[in-house]
């Protein structure tokens, strides 16, 4: 029998809520506030790295082929309400957006298996130290973590397959808006929705307008970035080690040429192409977090060791999770981010701050471990097309 808190309505009756709604608004509640506060007390000023070029786009309100249009708009529409360089405003609204996904990971993983399940999903996610410390930057990791969140909630409904697949193409196109990697999510999503012919018509709708205005102002066919092709060539050169690499002048050299030279790169040094995409897949699961771009948010030793060891929880768990609890019938929700990770690893450069979008999948399964679900747990995410009958 269920337990339920009664909160009394006079005479009309009782209302009744039941205990584990109560406990996701502790929950929200809790992760709202840690985010809150620390969005409030940071003093990092994120001027430096990639947040100092969406700084500049969102202030002079400028695009460019190499950045996605949104993310800098979302900066400008915070920067318009309350001034320019507003550092505390963006990451008061990120860490708003970043609690509502609580409610997406409980959503989603009791609709996987169970709600005790969930309910260990929202509370790990609500407290959990990077997807937090994201917040607290100009960098695009915040929205697209929400935003994979939202692609695995919608992969979990029981909408029809017509509602899913142009849900899917929005939550997708506006991903690829905010940040090029959601390219690799899209082939995950293809083999997995029903409507596959609705799904590609929406997508190319969603990014049309991107890609004519690069098509007018570049002059050239540019899908969602122009850095697609440098950043293959960066993963394969003599200079590669699975991250950044510095290219000088790669302004002045085409999409294809790069593509020619990393190409050229993989032919005549096949064993080293291994050993740097090994180096990229090492980096997935080595302990670390992002120095880079994150020294003046994470700060003291404590908390670099909060950020280190938060994840090999999650991480061991996690695939632990994938290994006994993955069915059939998750593939909706779990083909995309392991389209995100072979395509990466084999096309792009790797650095520790992109693993944060396999993050919420890791999230999900060790919830459903620490809740003790098991394969029968829930109900089906890709219903069974019914047999006919057979005639006598």
């Amino acid at each position: 029998m269920k337990t339920k808190w009664n909160i009394a309505r006079g005479w009309r009756g009782e209302r009744r809520i039941e205990r584990h709604m109560l406990l996701v608004a502790l929950f929200l509640a809790a992760g709202l506030l840690v985010r809150l506060v620390l969005a409030l007390t940071c003093r990092a000023i994120p001027n430096y790295s990639d947040m100092a070029e969406y700084n500049y786009l969102a202030a002079e309100g400028q695009f460019n082929p190499h950045r996605p249009p949104l993310y800098p708009l979302f900066l400008r529409g915070i920067y318009a309400l309350w001034g320019d360089y507003n550092y505390t405003a963006v990451f008061v609204v990120q860490s708003i957006i970043s609690s509502a996904g609580i409610l997406l990971m409980y959503w989603t993983v009791s609709r996987m298996w169970n709600r005790r399940s969930g309910l260990i999903a929202a509370a790990l996610y609500a407290v959990y130290p990077s997807l937090i410390l994201y917040n607290l930057t100009t960098l695009t990791e915040s929205l697209s973590v929400f935003v994979v969140i939202a692609m695995m909630a919608v992969a979990a409904s029981k909408w029809n397959d017509g509602r899913i697949a142009v849900v899917q193409a929005v939550v997708a196109g506006t991903g690829m808006l905010i940040k090029p990697a959601f390219l690799f999510f899209v082939p995950g999503l293809f083999f997995t929705v029903r409507k596959k012919v609705r799904f590609v018509v929406v997508l190319a709708c969603i990014c049309a307008p991107w890609i004519l205005y690069n098509g007018i102002h570049s002059h050239r066919l540019i899908l969602v970035s122009d850095t697609g092709a440098l950043n293959f060539y960066m993963s394969y050169n003599p200079e590669a080690k699975g991250g950044f690499v510095q290219i000088p002048g790669w302004e002045n050299v085409s999409q294809r040429e790069y593509i020619r030279m990393g190409l050229d790169f993989i032919k005549q040094h096949k064993l080293r192409a291994v050993e740097i995409v090994h180096t990229k897949i090492y980096a997935l699961f080595e302990l670390g977090w992002d120095r880079g771009t994150m020294r003046d948010i994470v700060g003291g030793e404590g908390r670099a060791h909060v950020v280190m060891y938060a994840y090999l929880a999650v991480f061991v768990f996690g695939f632990l999770g994938l290994a006994r609890l993955c069915r059939r019938t998750h593939a909706p929700v779990v083909a995309p981010v392991v389209s995100y990770v072979v395509l990466t690893m084999l096309l792009s450069i790797f650095v520790v701050r992109f693993r944060s979008l396999i993050e919420p999948l890791l999230i999900a399964y060790a919830a459903a471990v620490f809740g003790g679900a098991a394969i029968r747990d829930g109900e089906p995410i890709l219903s069974a097309k019914p047999k006919a009958p057979r005639r006598a």
